[in-house]
């Protein structure tokens, strides 16, 4: 009998994983070379990176899965 994970593939997972296998190649399979790739492209494009300390939280909104009052309930 085979392991769940030898039935199913996930394609977005396969993409991710030869994304990560040609950068790592592409560093010479040197993980801190690969970081210090990664980092430089971060400083260079740091406007698009998501900088959760200057992130603003809205009041968030009542569900619509809340439960509500009764109109019956006369509250």
């Amino acid at each position: 009998m085979s392991a769940p994970q030898d039935e199913f593939e996930d394609s977005i997972i396969g993409d991710v994983r030869k994304a990560r296998a040609k950068l790592l190649a592409e560093c010479g399979n040197d993980l801190g070379k690969l970081v210090n790739r990664l980092i430089a492209e971060q400083n260079e494009h740091a406007k698009r990176v998501v900088n959760l300390r200057e992130r603003k939280v809205a009041t968030p909104r009542r569900s619509s899965l809340a439960p509500r009052p009764s109109p019956l309930s006369g509250d």
